[in-house]
C-alpha cells in the first residue's frame, strides 16, 4: 500500500479515434507547422490538465514514452539514408529525440524544476507514475504533471506486430499531488516489477471495474470522479508479463 496519501487531481488524454482539441486554443498557426501530431496533442493535453488543476508551473514533468515521436525519427532517417529526395530537416532532428515533449512544456510553462523522460518500454508510463510517487512521498516536491506520448506508423506498426506487442496512439497528462481537495481519485496502491509478481498480486484485488493500461489511468479516475464506480484496477500485463504493473483507484475520499 502507499506510504503517503497521492491524489489524481486533474487528468486529459487522447487517443486514436477521439476528438481532437482546437490546438489555437494553444499554440499559433506558425508554431503549429512546426510540430508532429505527438507534440501538439502531448502539449494540449499537458496544459489541459494543469488548467483543470490551477497549476501553472508544476514542481516536476514526467513523460513516458515507447520510441518518442516517430513520425519525426522515421523522417530524419529515410532523409539520411536516401530513401526519400528530400533535404534533412533540423525540426526533425530535433521533435525525434525522446526528451522533446518534456523539454517543450517546461519551456512552455516556465517550469525550471525536475524534468525526466522514461522510455522502458511498455511500462514507460508506469516507470514515470513510479518516480512521482516516489518524489511525492519523500517530500521533494508537491505536485507532478505525468504524461505519456506515443504515436504509430505504419511501418512502426508492422514492426511491433512482428515482435508480438500492440502499439497505441496516445497523448495522457495526469497532475499528481498530496492535495485531497477536489481530486478526480486516489492512488490507492500501485506495483511495478519484473517478471509475474505484480500480475499475480493483481489478481487478489477486489475492484469494481478492471481496465487496461495506458487509457485506463485517465478513464478509471475519470469514472470514480463522476460516480459511476468506487474503486479501478488499471493493469498492465506488459509483453509476456516480462514487465508487469497494476494500478489501485479509489474513491478521493477513501481512507
Amino acid at each position: 500500500m502507499m506510504k503517503e496519501k497521492i491524489y489524481i487531481n486533474a487528468a486529459a488524454q487522447i487517443v486514436s479515434g477521439s476528438e481532437e482539441p482546437d490546438y489555437r486554443q494553444f499554440i499559433t498557426p506558425m508554431e503549429a507547422r512546426r510540430m508532429g501530431k505527438l507534440m501538439k496533442r502531448s502539449l494540449a493535453t499537458s496544459l489541459i490538465a494543469l488548467r483543470e488543476a490551477g497549476i501553472e508551473h508544476p514542481d516536476a514533468i514526467i513523460t513516458g514514452t515507447f520510441l518518442g515521436s516517430v513520425e519525426n525519427t522515421e523522417a530524419l532517417l529515410m532523409s539520411l539514408t536516401g530513401v526519400v529526395d528530400a533535404p534533412l530537416k533540423p525540426t526533425n532532428f530535433m521533435q525525434s529525440t525522446h526528451n522533446t515533449v518534456s523539454s517543450m512544456i517546461g519551456i512552455r510553462t516556465a517550469s525550471h524544476g525536475y524534468n525526466a523522460t522514461y522510455s522502458h518500454g511498455l511500462t514507460s508510463y508506469e516507470s514515470a507514475l513510479l518516480d512521482a510517487i516516489l518524489q511525492l512521498e519523500l517530500s521533494e516536491i508537491e505536485n507532478a504533471l505525468v504524461g505519456l506520448s506515443d504515436e504509430l506508423s505504419p511501418t512502426f506498426e508492422m514492426m511491433l506486430g512482428k515482435i508480438g506487442v500492440k502499439g497505441c496512439e496516445i497523448a495522457s497528462s495526469m497532475v499528481l499531488s498530496r492535495k485531497g481537495e477536489n481530486a478526480l481519485c486516489r492512488i490507492a496502491d500501485f506495483r511495478l516489477s519484473h517478471g509475474k509478481a505484480a500480475y499475480d498480486d493483481a489478481q487478489n484485488i477486489s475492484a469494481d471495474i478492471v481496465l487496461e493500461a495506458p487509457a485506463g489511468y485517465v478513464d478509471g479516475a475519470k469514472m470514480i470522479a463522476q460516480g459511476s464506480c468506487a474503486s479501478v484496477l488499471v493493469l498492465n500485463g506488459g509483453r509476456n508479463f516480462d514487465d508487469t504493473s497494476y494500478t489501485l483507484l479509489v474513491k478521493a475520499d477513501n481512507e
